[in-house]
This record gives C-alpha cells, sequence and structure tokens, in this order.
C-alpha cells in the first residue's frame, strides 16, 4: 500500500504548502492556557495598528490554536470569511515530515507582533529552537511606537535637546522628561542573533502625525529615520527588503519621501476612524493615536 512518504518530494512539498502557508500574517503573542497541535493562530485586527487588547498570561507563546475544522454548512454559511489554514498537526505526523514540513511553515509564512505583545518574541524563538528560527523570512514588528508627554501633545513648546547617544534616540526639554521616546526596540538584536535567514522587516508605524510634526518642527526627520534605517539594515543587510505600512496622511509628507528615499517598500492604507488619545494612568505620557487637527496639514 502506498504510503505518504511514498510520493515524490515535490508532491509532498505542495501539500506541506497548501496545509501550512496563510495569506495572511500569523501573530505571535503571549496568551494563557495550553498549547494543542492544531491551527496556527491568526488574528483579524479592525485597524492596520489596533492589536492593544490586554491578556493574562503564563509566559507560553500561542502559535497553535484547537478550534476544529469547520464542517460544510458552516463553510456555506460563513463563505470567503472563513478561517481556513493553516494546520500544523501534520508537523506531528513523523521525524521525517516534521524536518520536511518545518522549513516550508517557516520560511513561507508572515509572522507579526503588535504593540504591547514584543515579549512573546523571545518566548516564540526558544520555543521553536535554533533548527527553526533561521528558516524566517519575513517578521513585521511594532516600530516605531512612540509615546509623547501629554501636556505637550498639541503644541511643542521648551529647548528641545538631543540625549547624547543618537542609538537611544530620546529626545529631552529642559525639565529632563522626555518629549518623546523613540528606543531601539530590545528584540532587533535577538532577531539578528537567531533570524539569520531574515530576509524582509516589515514596520507598523505606529506614530500618528505627532511624531512628524516634532521631528519636522526641530529638524529630526533625517537623524530619526537614518537611525531606523541602520537598525534595519542590521538585522536584513542591505540586500534585504524593508516594508513600511504608513496611513493616508503620511503620503503628501516628508515622513513618506524620506522613507521611499532610502529604499523601503511603502504600502499606503486608508486613514484609520479619529480616535481619541490613549490615556494612561501614573505616567506622564499618552500614546498618539492620530494627530493634532489642523488646517495646513501639507505645511508639516
Amino acid at each position: 500500500m502506498l504510503g505518504f512518504l511514498d510520493f515524490p518530494g515535490e508532491i509532498r512539498n505542495q501539500i506541506y504548502s497548501d496545509l501550512l502557508v496563510s495569506s495572511e500574517p500569523i501573530e505571535i503573542c503571549v496568551c494563557k492556557g495550553p498549547l494543542s497541535r492544531g491551527r496556527i493562530r491568526k488574528e483579524r485586527q479592525d485597524s492596520l495598528y489596533d492589536s492593544d487588547k490586554e491578556e493574562e498570561n503564563d509566559g507560553i507563546t500561542d502559535c497553535q490554536h484547537d478550534d476544529p475544522l469547520p464542517d460544510e454548512e458552516e463553510i456555506a454559511r460563513r463563505g470567503d470569511d472563513i478561517d481556513v489554514g493553516p494546520y500544523t498537526a501534520i508537523l506531528a505526523t513523523c521525524r521525517q515530515v516534521y524536518r520536511e514540513a518545518n522549513p516550508v511553515f517557516y520560511s513561507r509564512n508572515r509572522f507579526v507582533i503588535f504593540a504591547k505583545k514584543t515579549a512573546a518574541l523571545p518566548v516564540f524563538l526558544d520555543r521553536i529552537g535554533a533548527e527553526n528560527a533561521p528558516h524566517i523570512r519575513h517578521l513585521c514588528i511594532p516600530y516605531p511606537h512612540v509615546k509623547v508627554r501629554s501636556d505637550l501633545a498639541h503644541y511643542p513648546t521648551g529647548r528641545l535637546m538631543k540625549a547624547e547617544e543618537l542609538r537611544a534616540a530620546a529626545y529631552a526639554i529642559d525639565d529632563d522628561r522626555p518629549v518623546f521616546a523613540l528606543s531601539k526596540p530590545q528584540f532587533l538584536d535577538l532577531m539578528k542573533e537567531r533570524c539569520t535567514g531574515l530576509e524582509t522587516i516589515e514596520t507598523l508605524v505606529h506614530t500618528g502625525e505627532g511624531l512628524q510634526l516634532y521631528l519636522h518642527w526641530h529638524g529630526l526627520m533625517e537623524d530619526v529615520m537614518s537611525l531606523m534605517d541602520s537598525l534595519f539594515r542590521s538585522v536584513v543587510g542591505r540586500e534585504g527588503k524593508v516594508v513600511v505600512n504608513l496611513y493616508e496622511w503620511h503620503s503628501g509628507q516628508q515622513w513618506f519621501k524620506v522613507a521611499q528615499g532610502y529604499g523601503w517598500t511603502t504600502v499606503v492604507h486608508p486613514n484609520p476612524k479619529p480616535k481619541e488619545s490613549e490615556y494612561h494612568d501614573g505616567d506622564d505620557f499618552i500614546v498618539f493615536c492620530g494627530g493634532p487637527e489642523t488646517d495646513d496639514e501639507d505645511d508639516y
């Protein structure tokens, strides 16, 4: 009787691709509860930048999901919106299938980390091991994720000074309290060390217009963009690809033009619905979800 492993390698690889490769990014996150050998968890976000839901966790990376396969009635009811994969149970079939299918799964999927969930990356890389991390080719990270002082949210006042180290990219005013912070993400070094086959870094620019106003008014745009480019290139090299997701409001501004100047691939999305800035108790910062209103936006 002909078994699965008796099929030619080309056919097995096509089956692995059909089962394991997703058309949508796969979220890396940390959540509570045990893992199951099932389907990869995929989160559909209402907005490019929305994934701020807080969850209690026990430090376990949730990259698998135990929903049962949909039946024919469910498929007919939900149509094209139904999530039908990837299915990772095949990885547990036997050692040979595991060795053959793992590179397909990690090299041909796009993995994404959303804001507030960056702690999941080291857990994820520890879990998949040194033999699998080098197969990852495409990783999407939430950078820059900028915090702006609440008392300076709309009008930059005081004397801006650069911090001693541009690599930290922190900017302060007279009272040494930061106006905003654009810090090197800790996980870039980890990506460089373990994801040695990484070819594409994709970033969700989580800034709104507020950051652009500060950078433009104080002549810091080129410095910060140069810093970002050097950080990205330290991971994927000059031959690697940097993809930047922007909103339409960026497209007529210096941010967009400078990004293209560095050879980044820019993907423009429709502007989100207006949001109020999100205040956090117990600190001096807000997260900009949108920029200050202005009647002369193109000047910035």
